[in-house]
């Protein structure tokens, strides 16, 4: 989401990337709901840091 939300909060987003952002978690809930593809559905969380050098 991080290309949709680039300050990682949808409470501040504007209405249209609220709405795609909305609408991929939509998708993905829509697709992963179905059962041949349960199987393929995780959770993985990144989290990137900038390193001061």
């Amino acid at each position: 989401m991080r290309w949709v939300l680039p300050d990682h909060t949808l409470e501040t987003a504007s209405l249209m990337r609220r709405f795609i952002a909305n609408a991929i978690c939509l998708a993905d809930v829509a697709l992963f709901v179905l059962p041949p593809m349960r199987a393929l559905a995780g959770v993985c969380v990144f989290y990137e840091r900038d390193v001061q050098r």
